[in-house]
């Protein structure tokens, strides 16, 4: 429960005993005689070493003499005046010695006190201040934040509170909507036809789920950035469909429906996603913490859009056009936001995407890049899958095909290859002879490779199906690591096979591809530990390797 002295009745003459305060301060400064001309005051500066001596006759009146005083050794020293005036003890003065009586005064002398800079008012408020932070942080951050967590928690929080903010605020103006359609406040609405409406928009949504589920389940954890921006998009999308669902009043069941549908794509995407998310952020095995810490912090939103959208909705219900700029504005806030948290995640666990990053960075200039600054260079929007950049397609479709071939051929990365994880051994090659050298090549790895489907010379044009990939199968003994030094073989294959293209009709030039495979093993087995260890360096998690294989494994050949 909230300490009752940080209720608004408290904080009010709080307020007004701090200008009192300073006031009393300054009527004490501004008794205090000029030092000008004086040379035992030379030193003295007044506003640091103000001093006043407390002044207690026989009748203990409790006055106030103020004096100069010097610091010297650590200890006050008061100096003579030339008058003294009396006043009372000001509640923010503090003594700094303790007394001593003077017989022939018939007084307690040399009681001094200092006027301290913040008065005990504004101890008081800087008291309730930190008792607030510590509530505020009880509540809604982990134990031990900020260390508990990952260094962007703070940052991606506060895009999440925008964006759920806006949800919110949206989903009040298309509830609105939706009532008006189904006859809330219209002559002649039954509640059973309204019942009928909601049970058969719930169960599209239920049906959608399990489909959605069924089919893409197991890619939620590869691409969550990509995941979380789709579900984000889809409840765009659904509760525009609310919002224009009354416009449509012979498809108003159907459009719910469809909302409906989108809102539950929308929540297992979500999900799925912020479970990978929460993962992530957790750093000291206090993952449960860390949702339920989520949790109250998406409460505290509601609980606030709760009053706010009071005011909001009768603000905004004026006109169709103020309701309609309301929610656009809302929904471009929320698409921004989101947009910006999934820039923020810094994840470590290295997927397709950041892969491609990281290979590009490393065969640049040899440095291995931190999670920090792939996640402002990673896709999160597109999902392509495959190293291939959006080069080759303004290549091969604006510029003309003999130009593209010019191009490409001189494009250390040459951008033609769709690099194929986990395949069959029967897919790396046709021909019996071309296993045999694959499996002499890599006889002390745990994965073989070869390039596959390699046409005449002739890039691949609109036309062609096929594509020139580069195929990895992966023995069963194969390791994270194994797929990293792989991938990082097909990268370096990609920069220097181009030439491996130019081949005979109808047969594969196994010659040149193993002279490829085989320079390019070469210069991965002295690469290879590098990336590694800048990959360790960086605080890349090499446990968690996401590269999606397709599942295939060939053992081991004992001979």
């Amino acid at each position: 429960m909230m300490d009752k002295r940080l209720t608004f009745p408290w904080l009010l003459p709080v307020i007004l005993a701090v200008m009192t305060a300073d006031a009393t301060t300054d009527a004490f400064l501004s008794h205090l005689p000029s030092h000008k001309g004086d040379p035992s005051m030379s030193m003295v500066n007044v506003a640091d070493v103000a001093l006043i001596s407390e002044s207690r006759s026989g009748s203990n009146d409790g006055n106030f003499f103020i004096s100069y005083g010097m610091e010297q050794n650590g200890r006050l020293i008061p100096l003579p005046v030339p008058h003294s005036p009396t006043l009372s003890r000001p509640s923010d003065a503090s003594r700094v010695s303790t007394p001593h009586y003077d017989s022939r005064a018939n007084r307690y002398s040399s009681i001094m006190w200092v006027i301290r800079k913040q008065s005990e008012v504004r101890s008081i408020v800087r008291n309730a201040k930190r008792r607030l932070k510590t509530l505020l942080h009880t509540v809604f951050l982990p134990v031990g934040f900020p260390s508990s967590v990952a260094p962007e928690y703070l940052r991606y929080q506060q895009w999440n509170v925008v964006q759920d903010l806006s949800t919110y605020l949206r989903g009040i103006l298309a509830t609105q909507a939706i009532l008006e359609g189904v006859g809330v406040g219209r002559e002649g609405a039954t509640p059973l036809a309204a019942t009928l409406q909601w049970i058969t928009r719930d169960g599209a949504s239920m049906m959608s789920g399990l489909v959605f589920t069924s089919f893409l389940s197991t890619n939620f954890g590869v691409n969550a950035k990509s995941w979380r921006l789709f579900a984000d998009f889809m409840v765009d999308i659904g509760i525009t469909l609310d919002m224009l669902a009354p416009l449509f009043p012979k498809n108003f069941l159907l459009c719910i429906c469809l909302a409906s549908v989108c809102k539950s794509l929308c929540g297992i995407a979500a999900g799925a996603s912020n479970g990978n998310i929460v993962e992530h952020m957790a750093r000291t095995n206090n993952l449960a913490e860390v949702l339920a810490k989520g949790g109250a912090q998406h409460t505290a939103v509601s609980l606030f859009g709760l009053g706010f959208g009071m005011w909001f909705a009768r603000v905004a219900n004026q006109s169709p056009r103020r309701v309609w700029t309301a929610y656009t504005l809302l929904t471009v806030i929320h698409l921004t936001a989101n947009y910006a948290a999934m820039r923020v995640l810094a994840f470590t666990s290295i997927n397709r995407r950041r892969l491609n990053v990281l290979l590009t960075a490393f065969r640049e200039n040899a440095s291995v890049l931190s999670p920090a600054e792939v996640a402002r260079r990673e896709t999160i929007i597109v999902d392509v899958g495959r190293w291939r950049p959006p080069k080759l397609w303004t290549a091969l479709f604006q510029k003309g095909k003999r130009r593209a071939t010019a191009e490409l051929a001189k494009d250390a990365h040459a951008p033609i290859w769709n690099i194929r994880l986990g395949v069959r051994v029967k897919d790396l090659t046709r021909f019996a002879e071309g296993l045999t050298e694959l499996q002499r090549l890599f006889s002390q790895e745990q994965y073989m490779l070869n390039m596959v489907n390699v046409f005449d010379g002739e890039l691949p044009t609109r036309k062609v199906t096929r594509k020139i990939q580069i195929a990895v199968a992966l023995r069963e003994d194969a390791t994270n690591l194994t797929l990293l030094k792989a991938c990082l073989h097909a990268d370096l294959i990609a920069r220097r096979g181009f030439e491996a293209v130019k081949r005979k009709k109808g047969t594969e030039n196994i010659e040149i591809i193993s002279s490829v495979i085989s320079s390019t093993y070469q210069e991965l087995c002295q690469c290879f530990p590098n990336m590694v260890q800048g990959l360790r360096r960086q605080g890349w998690n090499l446990e968690r390797v996401l590269l999606s294989p397709e599942g295939w494994i060939y053992h081991k050949i004992i001979e």
